[in-house]
């Protein structure tokens, strides 16, 4: 048996690939069994300890005792599942394996795996810094509410995370490929992660996913927590009580996401020997040209001057139930109110879903 990780990293489309995979039905490999089709919490819940400390759990707000039941139950599910895989390669896809923060989660990991097999190698694709930032900073007002611009905050770290990886799996056993669409097998990050694991692509139905947002919807989810310090947690559902109200703002415009040059010029100076030990890792160069934007992301108060501009856009475009409850008329308590509301309408939308939450597929 052969296990392939794939670990991001982050905002390389990542999400493509482990959708692609999880939906598919293969021959001679096997995508692990989990919930989503990200195994990053997966790592979480069998490696972290003490598991209810992970973000993602908290938001939830699972306790320890309903965490450990569960990892009971997946343990002995991928444990299964890897000793039933004899001439097979399992695959498992976690950005979490090259996160800065490790929480010793990856040497468990791989002492874990070594029960079964010493045959691991690990994959990472590598986006060049300045896409990186632009990427990771909009990622993490998405899903993490943050009320900063600070870009440095999000460079990506990269001798620190692989050499974690060299040293807890080997360094002959770490690939690395630049995301860059001209140097991937087909032009693109799927078709070139099914060819690095010797998958057939008649074996699968290419899922893609585009969680970019605009610079219009990054900017009101921005001032919604800026403005508000609304953002839902520590109950069950509440991770897809944000992603939903993030999206009932997704249709706000179209101009795209780009940082300033006095954003990132400063940090690519100060991180200048972390750029130059990626380059001589994979001896290549990974300096990149921002994407052109008309507008690019300067500081908080252009973001929140941005949100503001953007009231009569909600007014024509909101569900007009919706747009009548707000009274307000001031615009800064006006869109406050709208962030409210479309928190309410989200919440009673996942309320009357009523999907269950973290029951596991066995």
């Amino acid at each position: 048996m052969k296990i392939i990780i794939h670990a991001g990293m982050h905002k390389t489309g990542s999400s493509s690939i482990q959708r692609t995979l999880a939906d598919a039905t293969l021959t001679d490999h096997i995508y692990a069994p989990w919930k989503k089709p990200n195994h990053s919490s997966l790592f979480q819940l069998l490696f972290r300890e003490p598991v209810e400390d992970f973000h993602g759990f908290i938001k939830e707000g699972l306790t320890n005792e309903e965490l450990l039941k569960e990892r009971q139950v997946w343990r002995e599910r991928i444990t299964r599942t890897l000793s039933e895989s004899e001439g097979k390669t399992v695959i498992f896809s976690a950005e979490d394996v090259s996160s800065r923060h490790d929480f010793g989660i990856t040497p468990r990991l791989a002492a874990y795996l070594r029960e079964f097999t010493d045959d691991i190698d690990v994959i990472l694709y590598i986006r060049p810094p300045i896409s990186y930032m632009a990427s990771a900073l909009q990622q993490s007002v998405k899903t993490n509410n943050r009320s900063t611009i600070n870009a440095i905050k999000h460079w990506p770290d990269f001798q620190m995370r692989i050499e974690k990886l060299d040293r807890v799996f080997g360094k002959q056993h770490i690939v690395l490929r630049k995301f860059d669409k001209s140097l991937l097998e087909g032009q693109d990050v799927v078709f070139d992660f099914l060819n690095f694991a010797g998958i057939d692509r008649s074996e699968v139905t290419i899922r893609r996913t585009n969680e970019s947002l605009s610079l219009e919807t990054f900017a009101l989810a921005f001032a919604r927590h800026k403005l508000t310090g609304e953002q839902a947690s520590r109950f069950n559902a509440a991770g897809r009580l944000n992603r939903a109200t993030i999206e009932a703002m997704s249709g706000i415009g179209d101009t795209p996401i780009a940082l300033a040059p006095e954003l990132y010029e400063p940090v690519l100076t100060s991180q200048s020997d972390d750029l130059a030990w990626i380059e001589n890792r994979m001896g290549t160069s990974l300096l990149d040209t921002p994407k052109p934007s008309p507008n690019p992301v300067r500081s908080a108060d252009q973001l929140i001057d941005i949100a503001l501009g953007l009231v009569e856009k909600l007014d024509e475009t909101l569900p007009r139930p919706l747009v009548r409850k707000n009274t307000e008329t001031d615009r800064r308590d006006r869109l406050i109110r709208y962030f409210q509301l479309l928190q309410e309408n989200a919440q009673a939308q996942l309320a009357r879903s009523k999907r269950p939450l973290h029951s596991p597929h066995v």
